[in-house]
């Protein structure tokens, strides 16, 4: 998202808390168009094509790549209305499955969505350019660090996409647990593997 006329860019990575940074700023901020295709999840490379960089306070939102890749496993699987059918086998898929499946045939791959959730290709090499890291487990403190950077006032967090919290008929049954409930020893091992840059990049541990 960009605001030209409070001169910030925010990257928004998937399943990082993004959607409730977004309308805590300014609900009225249309996504932009650039090249026929709206902003939602674009990289700061592309606002780089468009924008000098030096211009803009550019500010991210991040998540414990592990809790991340869980969230995505449950947004694909029970929000997305071909995957709503109990009787259908991916449906079933337990979380051990989907991640040795998005290890083997790759991020958009699998279920045939993406569910790509890697932060550091949002920023790549132009990591030196992000002015403030916005880190999913103290979303209410950054964002408040941001907004006193800015000069704009303190904004209440405002939830945004929650998951299937959203859906009381799928929360009732599919009670979401800390993210290492759904790790065993091998899935930690093929997660590590498909998150290694966000791992290293951004310090977070299991």
């Amino acid at each position: 998202m960009v605001d030209l006329e409070n001169k910030y860019i925010f990257i928004h990575p998937r399943r990082t808390g993004g959607s409730a940074i977004e309308r805590s700023l300014n609900n009225n901020i249309d996504h932009i168009e650039l090249a026929g295709t709206k902003e939602y999840h674009w990289y700061l490379s592309t606002y780089a094509e468009h924008y000098n960089l030096d211009d803009f306070y550019i500010f991210c939102t991040i998540r414990n790549p592990y809790d991340t890749l869980v969230s995505i496993y449950y947004n694909r699987k029970f929000l997305f209305e071909p995957f709503r059918d109990k009787s259908s086998l991916k449906y079933d898929m337990p979380f051990s499955e989907f991640v040795e499946s998005l290890y083997t045939n790759g991020w958009e791959y699998t279920w045939g969505i993406n569910a790509d959730v890697r932060i550091f290709p949002y920023i790549g090499e132009y990591m030196d350019k992000v002015d403030h890291l916005i880190r999913f487990e103290n979303l209410q403190g950054d964002l408040n660090v941001v907004c006193n950077k800015l000069g704009l006032s303190e904004r209440e967090l405002v939830n945004g996409n929650r998951g299937f919290y959203n859906h009381p008929e799928l929360y009732h049954h599919y009670y979401r647990y800390r993210y290492q409930h759904y790790y065993d020893k091998k899935t930690k091992e093929i997660a590590e593997k498909l998150l290694k840059k966000d791992l290293e990049v951004f310090g977070y541990e299991y």
